[in-house]
């Protein structure tokens, strides 16, 4: 093997080595707040209190209250707009990085589906709008 080779595979394993420990850390972290929650809890039903409401979010952030998983997936505008610039920025980046090879084409995979979910959204609206007399998309020609 070569030094080049040698040094590209080391720099493969330590990023996957890197994100899987950032990763146990994150799970690690909201792991120890459950159990300090739960700790919490319990300690107020013992005492014959009633036991406190989960807060939404870290104390002091200020910031919109978490998402869950479950709402994120059934958000297609998200999902639509994710893919569609994933697959901008892999078209633009494999342009740059191989301006002779036809390489970039591998972008327009997530270009098509970013494309498929937001025109998705577009007729589901738009028909949702049609089939009601009252509906946001109706006409008053169209009646």
């Amino acid at each position: 093997m070569e030094s080049d080779q040698i040094i590209t595979l080391v720099a493969i394993i330590g990023a996957f080595i890197l994100g899987g420990f950032f990763w146990w850390m994150m799970v690690r972290a909201g792991l120890r707040e459950r159990e300090l929650l739960h700790a919490e809890r319990l300690a107020a039903i013992e005492k014959g209190l009633p036991p406190p409401d989960e807060p939404a979010g870290p104390q002091g952030a200020g910031g919109p209250e978490p998402v869950s998983p479950r709402a994120a997936a059934s958000n297609p505008l998200g999902t639509g707009l994710f893919w569609l610039f994933i697959g901008l920025g892999m078209i633009v980046a494999m342009r740059i990085v191989y301006p002779a090879s036809t390489s970039w084409g591998w972008g327009v995979i997530p270009v098509g589906l970013g494309l498929a979910y937001l025109v998705g959204i577009w007729l589901t609206y738009r028909l949702a709008g049609r089939g009601r007399p009252d509906g946001p998309g109706r006409d008053e020609d169209t009646r």
